[in-house]
């Protein structure tokens, strides 16, 4: 019989055996099996350190030869988190090692070896996932693998940035006729006038031009979490200022006119500017004069939002966001005009000049609460973005007219009044309401990843505004001449032009091309 401190020895060396026996066994066969670290690429299962950003000290590395003729040759490393074993170990083969065909990749073995690192096998190049690419193709969750890009990284970027050019169009403000002419040897109390067979409108009773805009949207945000689920979010965007400007002068022929519906007469009538008076073959020279209308229109927002993922796969995503919304429209309409008495008028002195404006202005401010969803699908380098958003807030309107005259009589000092044509004392002033509105926003950008960190996009944005506030609908034709050249102190009637709010509603549209950075 043995002695007991030797059989006590046996029983040590046979429970050992049968441990490493346990240990060494094939991954398929134990109860989990780790991934493995290739140049800090993780093939397979991914450390629930390793998603959380977290590495051990001294990581291991598997070193790989490329097959030789008989099959690839494994030798010594050591296993991750501090397992060591041996090329020679049961179950520890190179031939165990190495999957075969019909065998999976997903959970191979650890094997040690100490040569030089070369490239992994096409198959295992396809399947690892890199937590720590400094930037990536796309943004995922850390179990995704992409299969077009094989360094595709799933974890988002912490900062991203958009700056976008716009070419966009906006809609046309409305203005009633303003400007009208007639042919030379018309009735002077029927020049201009409408509703005369004869009469032209030269500017008005229209939309205004409608060109492209040139314009910016500038957007900033940044993760919150390593996976893109949460972020915040800043836009800004502008189009530049929209001008459209008429511009005729006259010195009698062709006639130039001013419209308006005379309250005291009840009739359609006309401010002359140029005017000649035809008596037979004799030319009598009336009036001579010019006339400038110029409107601008100006338009931007920006936007706060919170961003939160609804749904995420590999290759597509749905955000919801929520945030603040802003937005102002400014309009300007100004009418200015200048004729100069000749020898044939009747009711002024030769040579005396009448200057005159009338304006009329608004600026639209929106403030409300903005939800919304956004959904991002990708096919390798491309992708495609498709936004809808909605704003509900308040609309803060002001509206602003104002107008002058002023008369200069040969060797006089020149006399001011207030008031012009259609900007008088019954509605010159400041006014300002508050109402509910709607801002719906439709948008649509496709993307290409040009590098890890940078894409190039091109879009279409659609945006809707409910019930503003623009110059021309504003101007009241209805005059009450009884005002002109008083402050209104001799009124007589109804007191018209009048004030009163008439909205509508205004849309912006256009292409945008961008750039986005991540890092």
């Amino acid at each position: 019989m043995l002695p007991r401190s030797s059989a006590r020895a046996l029983f040590v060396v046979a429970l050992c055996c049968f441990t490493c026996s346990a240990l060494a066994q094939p991954p398929g066969q134990q109860a989990s099996a780790p991934g493995f670290s290739y140049g800090g690429k993780w093939i397979g299962y991914v450390p629930a350190q390793l998603k959380s950003g977290k590495r051990d000290e001294g990581p291991p590395v598997l070193r790989w030869r490329a097959p030789q003729d008989d099959g690839p040759d494994l030798s010594t490393v050591s296993a991750p988190h501090g397992n060591q074993e041996t090329a020679g170990q049961e179950g520890n083969s190179p031939e165990a090692s190495v999957a075969g065909p019909g065998s999976s990749l997903a959970e191979p073995v650890i094997v040690p070896t100490s040569f030089d690192e070369e490239a992994l096998p096409p198959e295992l190049e396809e399947a690892f996932v890199d937590q720590y690419e400094p930037a990536g193709w796309a943004a995922g969750t850390p179990e995704c693998a992409p299969a077009c890009e094989p360094q595709a990284r799933c974890a988002a970027p912490w900062i991203w940035g958009r700056a976008e050019y716009l070419l966009w169009w906006t809609d046309q403000m409305n203005v009633p006729p303003l400007v009208t002419t007639s042919p030379a040897g018309t009735l002077q109390d029927e020049a201009g006038v409408l509703g005369q067979p004869d009469t032209s409108i030269l500017f008005g009773n229209t939309g205004l031009k409608n060109e492209a805009q040139s314009g910016g949207r500038f957007t900033l945000g940044r993760w919150f979490d390593p996976y893109g689920c949460r972020a915040v979010e800043v836009t800004y965007l502008f189009l530049g200022r929209e001008a459209e400007r008429f511009e005729t002068s006259s010195e009698g022929d062709p006639i130039l006119a001013r419209p308006f519906f005379n309250i005291p007469e009840g009739v359609q009538d006309a401010q002359l500017i140029a005017f000649d008076e035809v008596d037979g073959e004799t030319v009598i020279d009336v009036r001579r004069g010019s006339i400038l209308v110029g409107s601008t229109t100006t338009f931007q927002g920006a936007e706060v939002l919170y961003r939160r993922v609804l749904n995420q796969q590999c290759w597509n995503r749905l955000d919801f966001l929520v945030g603040y919304r802003f937005n102002r429209l400014d309009d300007e309409l100004r009418i200015d005009q200048s004729f100069t008495a000749e020898e044939g008028e009747e009711t002024l002195v030769p040579g005396t000049t009448v200057e005159l404006f009338d304006l009329f202005d608004t600026s639209n401010e929106f403030h409300g609460t903005q939800l919304g969803v956004v959904f991002r699908e990708r096919a390798c380098r491309w992708s495609l973005e498709m936004l809808m958003k909605l704003g509900l807030g308040n609309t803060h309107s002001r509206a602003v007219i104002d107008g002058s005259t002023t008369i200069t009589v040969p060797d006089a000092d020149p006399d001011s009044s207030l008031g012009g044509l259609l900007a008088l004392s019954s509605n010159i002033g400041v006014y300002e309401r508050d109402h509910f509105a709607v801002i719906p926003e439709l948008g649509v950008t496709l993307g290409y990843d040009v590098t890890s960190c940078l894409r190039a996009t091109f879009g279409y944005t659609f945006i809707y505004w409910s019930n503003v506030a623009r110059p021309g609908d504003l101007i009241d034709l209805d005059v009450n001449g009884t005002q002109f050249g008083n402050d209104g102190a001799d009124l007589t009637g109804e007191p018209r032009p009048e004030f009163s709010w008439v909205t509508t509603d205004f849309w912006a549209q256009g292409l945008s091309f961008g750039l986005e950075f991540q890092f």
